[in-house]
């Protein structure tokens, strides 16, 4: 390996030599100077396998003077750490630039071994499939490793091999905590199943929608049928007390008995009323109904009075 040393030096860092003229036009002869040492010191790291430090001097070098050969080391030390997905990034940025007639034939070596090296990287680079379940795939946020994740529905992450932690969250249910492991060139897929509360604010089922209509079903038809009774009793107290408007004494307890029944029917239809309306509110809040999500709609109208709920809009 350190007889490797000498040729990769010269290679790596013979493109930083210019001539003194462009050097003085420029006025980049220090910075050159320290891109050198840099450079070297980073080669001397690389062969003897300290990728991180010999990272860290590349990095030191390329910010003094840009040259293709020193992000070409950036992008191999990034592979040797198993930073795959940040070593492609390093090779794509290689092959894209625009290399002029003019440039260090180093600098055309240089991408032209990128480019192999890339296709190679590529086929090792592991990806991720999550299968989310009791959830829209909109509506969940996902971090690997505490950065944010772009969601589509089947789509495959492609993340670097080794071992990851991933937190998936979505509203009104439990975070998912998994720590997943990832081999070179394999694809993997988990899945990640929300409870029930995840679909909605008031869950997914229509039990408490029904519940209330049922309730409002019994308070209209108890308040129909009180009302009813209620009219048949005034109308019969109207006949007798009407020719000579004045009600017999013995009457008096028809007439309590009719107020009775007005004000059960009253009770009744407002109680009925207002379990109608909770099973349309919990109705249109369920996130499955298309009306929670339609924009543009115009607000529903409510109106309640003795017997009878209407309800106007769009939905």
């Amino acid at each position: 390996m350190r007889s490797l040393l000498v040729p990769a030096l010269a290679f790596a860092l013979a493109a930083l030599v210019i001539s003194p003229s462009a050097a003085e036009a420029q006025g980049a002869t220090s910075r050159q100077e320290a891109a050198r040492a840099a450079g070297e010191e980073g080669l001397k790291l690389f062969t003897s396998g300290r990728w991180q430090e010999a990272l860290e001097m590349f990095e030191r070098a390329e910010s003094e003077f840009h040259a293709v050969t020193l992000v070409l080391y950036m992008a191999r030390c990034q592979r040797m750490r198993g930073k795959l997905v940040e070593a492609r990034a390093l090779y794509q940025q290689i092959g894209s630039e625009a290399l002029g007639p003019d440039a260090p034939g180093q600098f055309l070596t240089a991408q032209t071994q990128a480019r192999g090296e890339l296709e190679r990287l590529r086929r090792r680079i592991p990806g991720l499939v999550l299968a989310i379940e009791g959830a829209p795939v909109d509506r969940v946020r996902v971090t690997v490793d505490g950065a944010l994740m772009p969601m589509s529905d089947g789509a495959s992450l492609e993340l670097n091999p080794g071992e990851h932690a991933l937190v998936a969250t979505v509203e009104h249910a439990a975070p998912i905590h998994r720590t997943i492991t990832l081999a070179e060139g394999a694809t993997a897929k988990v899945h990640l199943a929300f409870d029930e509360q995840a679909k909605g604010p008031l869950g997914s089922s229509a039990v408490p929608a029904l519940i209330a209509f049922g309730v409002g079903a019994v308070g209209l038809g108890a308040g129909a049928v009180t009302g009813a009774l209620a009219l048949v009793e005034a109308s019969k107290l109207k006949a007798r007390c009407l020719p000579t408007r004045h009600c017999p004494a013995a009457d008096q307890a028809g007439a309590d008995a009719a107020g009775r029944l007005a004000d059960a029917s009253t009770i009744g239809l407002l109680v009925g009323g207002g379990a109608i309306l909770t099973g349309v509110v919990l109705v249109l809040a369920r996130p499955s109904g298309r009306a929670a999500h339609r924009t543009g709609a115009s607000p529903v109208r409510f109106n309640v009075g003795l017997g009878v709920v209407t309800m106007g809009g769009a939905f």
